[in-house]
């Protein structure tokens, strides 16, 4: 259990470093910050995969869930702000011919974004109350997701720059 705690809040602190390049604003935002996003967002893929690794081989006590939930209802509201901010930055990720290597990046982590909410439900399903959370939480995150990918359909730009390097620094 430890080690899922451990690894929740490193993806929640990988992802304040992302928010905090993307909150530069789009007029300073430029393709060298949007390739460090994207290695930086591999980071955090990276870390989740190993976190549910070890979520998926644990019985979680009630409690225990409700630690697993609450941490990740932060790292959803971080992610629904990033989502925010691609869609108001569009614009500007258009005229720097940037939109498509988002597209792209957001295309990519989606299997693993319904992995784990699925996982998230399957192990609040012994806690009625944890269960209708978790399916919220889903809900929540496939229309945020739902949302961006409407807003970049047709977007093209800068897939070439995608990247799968990861960027581990702090």
């Amino acid at each position: 259990m430890e080690k899922v705690e451990t690894y929740l809040v490193d993806i929640e602190r990988k992802l304040g470093k992302v928010m905090k390049i993307s909150e530069k604003g789009p007029d300073k935002m430029t393709i060298k910050d949007m390739i460090k996003m994207t290695s930086k967002g591999n980071s955090i893929v990276k870390t989740n995969d190993k976190m549910m690794k070890e979520y998926r081989a644990l019985t979680p006590s009630e409690s225990q869930n409700q630690t697993i939930i609450n941490l990740m209802k932060k790292i959803l509201e971080l992610q629904e702000k990033q989502m925010q901010d691609a869609i108001k930055n569009k614009p500007h990720f258009d005229k720097i011919h940037a939109a498509g290597m988002v597209k792209k990046n957001l295309k990519k982590n989606e299997p693993q974004g319904d992995a784990l909410s699925d996982l998230l439900i399957e192990k609040s399903s012994p806690f009625p109350s944890q269960k209708s959370e978790a399916e919220a939480m889903k809900a929540r995150s496939k229309k945020s997701f739902n949302d961006v990918m409407k807003a970049y359909e047709g977007a093209t730009g800068g897939e070439d720059q995608v990247t799968e390097a990861v960027d581990d620094s702090d």
